[in-house]
């Protein structure tokens, strides 16, 4: 039998990975993740914008305003110490670098207590599994957004170099039910056998 390492443990893993990684191809995950989003036909998305090793969404997240789809951005709330949810309508001029040098909706927009049902979520993470397993950097930020908004569907997005075979769980994880990579999108609810 083998065990599964700790959260902590494939944090560091998977860091590594990505730090000794190969250049990465942005045109491909776009494409796998454009098609995606076109068949999910939502018209709110909330979105994360790259910090270190992510994928930069920016270019499709442009284009997804351009063609008056909702975008709601999170935005670190200092006084809860948890992410609020806010609208922007331009990455260019409603967006600054804020908490923890992640790029964020500006002070002054306001932030939102609801989300529309067809709501998709672009998801950020350290690693991925095929069955929607999210690890995330440990603050269990995205799992209480999670359950703020319960609406929609979730999208993890990585690096083909962050899935994994599997990923310990705890009671408060929620799932992703797509993964998008540069190599393929994998639809988490589907029956494995």
């Amino acid at each position: 039998m083998t065990t599964v390492p700790d959260k902590n443990a494939l944090r560091s893993v998977v860091r590594d990975r990505l730090r000794k990684g190969e250049p990465q191809n942005h045109a491909a995950l776009r494409e796998n993740l454009a098609a995606l989003l076109r068949r999910l036909e939502s018209e709110c998305w909330v979105a994360y914008l790259a910090f270190q090793q992510e994928p930069n969404l920016d270019e499709l997240l442009d284009d997804l305003l351009a063609n008056s789809k909702s975008l709601v951005i999170p935005r670190f709330n200092h006084e809860t110490l948890s992410y609020d949810l806010v609208p922007v309508t331009d990455l260019h001029s409603q967006v600054a670098v804020g908490h923890h040098g992640i790029r964020e909706p500006l002070p002054e927009l306001p932030a939102i207590d609801r989300l529309p049902e067809s709501t998709g979520w672009l998801t950020p993470g350290l690693a991925f599994t095929v069955r929607g397993a999210r690890l995330g950097r440990g603050a269990g930020h995205y799992d209480r957004l999670f359950l703020r908004f319960p609406q929609g569907k979730r999208i993890g997005i990585a690096w083909e170099c962050q899935m994994l075979d599997e990923i310990p769980g705890d009671p408060w994880d929620i799932p992703m039910d797509f993964i998008t990579t540069e190599a393929r999108t994998v639809d988490c609810r589907a029956p494995f056998t």
